[in-house]
């Protein structure tokens, strides 16, 4: 028996496969025999129709939500070039005070404040 090399789908076919398997007018297997495909893949295509189906709509609400999103985006910004700032401050810092700086009952874990500082954890805990 000759081994069938593997094929990969375009997203039409996919969408095409998936769009029968939902309209139920055939069976799965039936499909399957028609389009050529593993059973498995028809199922899961379909699943994956079905699960996602809802994002379809969600482009209404992403446009209504885009200035929240240019203005988380313009913090970030902001607090990545304030952190560059702060990490350049912190390099000329020396080593013991930096460590001083490390404040266990913050909410904020040793780790992370670690690698903020620069310095490493097994240090904190000496």
């Amino acid at each position: 028996m000759a081994k069938r090399s593997r094929r990969n789908h375009g997203t039409a076919f996919k969408v095409k496969v998936a769009l029968e398997a939902v309209k139920e007018q055939q069976t799965v297997s039936e499909l399957s025999d028609r389009f050529q495909v593993h059973r498995n893949l028809t199922t899961k295509w379909k699943k994956q129709l079905l699960d996602r189906a809802e994002e379809v709509f969600l482009e209404e609400n992403a446009s209504a939500n885009a200035p929240e999103v240019q203005e988380l985006h313009s913090k970030i910004e902001r607090l990545t070039m304030e952190n560059e700032v702060l990490s350049v401050a912190l390099s000329r810092i020396g080593r013991y005070k930096r460590k001083a700086l490390i404040q266990r009952d913050h909410k904020l874990p040793i780790s992370i404040q670690c690698r903020i500082l620069g310095i490493s954890r097994s240090s904190v805990y000496v």
